[in-house]
């Protein structure tokens, strides 16, 4: 068996100034932000946040949880745990906001939606993955599932 990815949707996330949370973890507001693709549409509300805490080996773990509203107006609960991995030199130039090829380190993350509305729920149905790339004011997502 070989697994197949189709594409969902862009992820297009603005998020706010870090704050230290102790222990070297931190918390990144989300702002708000937007979702495009050919099987989902909406806007990313203000008011989540994304958690980040350094791991071994230049690995940091991250946690976002915030809500979606799709363009119809149904709410969806997105959490996407992940891993970003940079070398020192490229973690540096990514917290500095400074707009770095996403080839040159590892962001993933794997989606997860809650949510009450029967239109949506092959979004409970799947895995999912996403590609993420930081960018100077926020984060995008490219967001597929697994087939």
């Amino acid at each position: 068996m070989n697994p197949r990815l189709r594409y969902v949707a862009a992820f297009h996330i603005t998020v706010g100034v870090p704050i230290e949370a102790g222990a070297g973890g931190r918390m990144i507001p989300v702002l708000g932000g937007a979702v495009r693709g050919p099987l989902l549409n909406g806007t990313i509300l203000a008011g989540g946040a994304d958690w980040q805490q350094p791991g071994l080996a230049e690995t940091v773990r991250i946690g976002g949880r915030w809500i979606l509203q799709t363009d119809d107006g149904v709410p969806i609960q997105v959490e996407t745990p992940g891993i970003r991995r940079a070398s020192p030199e490229i973690a540096a130039a990514l917290a500095a906001g400074r707009d770095i090829d996403p080839g040159l380190y590892y962001f993933r993350v794997t989606p997860q939606f809650a949510v009450a509305d029967e239109k949506y729920a092959w979004l409970q149905q799947s895995l999912f993955i996403g590609l993420g790339a930081k960018q100077p004011k926020g984060v995008e997502i490219e967001v597929f599932a697994l087939t």
